[in-house]
């Protein structure tokens, strides 16, 4: 029963979080686009998540220089929730999130 009672609130959680980005869609009509992205990462011991490099979408590999700040956010132009990594790349202040194990960035 515990197995289910998870299975259905994991499902609402994701339909409501679809209607709601769909709303704030056809309220403001923008487009935003997520980058899908494959993240390098560690893990320390208390299970927090460390990102070393991220692979662009055509195979380039860009090393972390280092991270700036972790927090749970929501991105405004993409979508979603979940913990957003300030990162700074080759000089440049990138913002990461992982929604769930689902790493992107905003176009």
């Amino acid at each position: 029963m515990q197995d289910f009672s998870f299975c259905l609130l994991f499902f609402l959680k994701k339909v409501c979080y679809n209607i709601t980005e769909q709303m704030f869609y056809k309220k403001y009509g923008e487009v935003a686009m997520k980058i899908n992205l494959e993240v390098i990462a560690a893990f320390d011991l208390d299970g927090n998540i460390h990102p070393k490099a991220i692979v662009w979408e055509d195979g380039r590999v860009f090393d972390i220089d280092r991270v700036l700040d972790v927090r749970r956010a929501a991105s405004l132009k993409a979508g979603g929730l979940g913990m957003r990594y300030i990162c700074q790349i080759r000089g440049k202040e990138v913002k990461l999130f992982n929604d769930e194990g689902h790493w992107f960035m905003e176009k």
